[in-house]
């Protein structure tokens, strides 16, 4: 099965091609490079590099959030008109838990892993998993939490074992999360990432095998409306 995938959720984003979890190749995207025509540029480049016809991809991917509105739906429609012409499906995984897997990849001794994002207007945005063979599973459902009550979110979130938390907007987070003592429990570990298309990939490769219903190919939008 080869699946081409992309996200951009965040400030980095990133397409990439797996054949049945090997990755085959993988393009990295600064926000600038987000838009319609640069990125069906850097898609068919990688198409060409790796010597792929357009019918020989039998999935396509998107990262559908929580993050950036107007990536979100560039990478949804991309790979909705990719996929069309040779009516092959399409998975809309969650950014989140992309970086949630690629979080609990590298060791075994996490137990939870908190996603959490900058909703601004003094919130934060947040997704629990918990880390399992072989992806790690939510716990409930993705949420808005007021600055406040972050801690004590934290807190019942350590109390399930120890737990990695990783977000990609850090340089905003951390000055709010530092100013309520966030961080007071030894049982957490701070980690920086950005949501990558080769695990989005992954995450689809594994649904679209254990016949996971797809989710709607919509975006996951957490940042409440903002207005001066």
């Amino acid at each position: 099965m080869i699946t081409l995938a992309i996200d951009l959720s965040a400030d980095v984003g990133s397409i990439a091609v797996l054949d049945n979890g090997i990755l085959l190749g993988e393009e990295e995207l600064v926000r600038a490079q987000n838009r319609t025509a640069p990125l069906m540029e850097t898609i068919e480049g990688l198409r060409r590099n790796m010597g792929i016809e357009w019918g020989d991809v039998d999935l396509f991917a998107a990262g559908c959030g929580p993050g950036r509105y107007s990536g979100l739906r560039v990478a949804l429609t991309t790979v909705q008109h990719l996929a069309l012409p040779n009516r092959r499906p399409v998975r809309a995984i969650s950014s989140g838990a992309a970086l949630a897997a690629a979080a609990g990849a590298p060791d075994s001794e996490m137990e939870r892993i908190l996603v959490i994002g900058d909703a601004r207007r003094d919130r934060i945005w947040c997704g629990e998993f918990m880390v399992v063979d072989p992806f790690p599973e939510p716990v409930g459902d993705w949420r808005l939490i007021e600055l406040t009550d972050v801690p004590a979110t934290f807190v019942r979130s350590a109390e399930q074992g120890r737990t990695r938390v990783v977000s990609a907007e850090w340089e905003r987070l951390q000055p709010l999360l530092e100013s309520i003592n966030a961080w007071e429990s030894e049982q957490w570990e701070q980690a920086h990432g950005w949501p990558k298309a080769e695990w989005v990939a992954r995450l689809a490769e594994h649904e679209e095998q254990a016949n996971t219903p797809a989710a709607p190919p919509v975006p996951i939008y957490l940042h409440p409306p903002v207005a001066r």
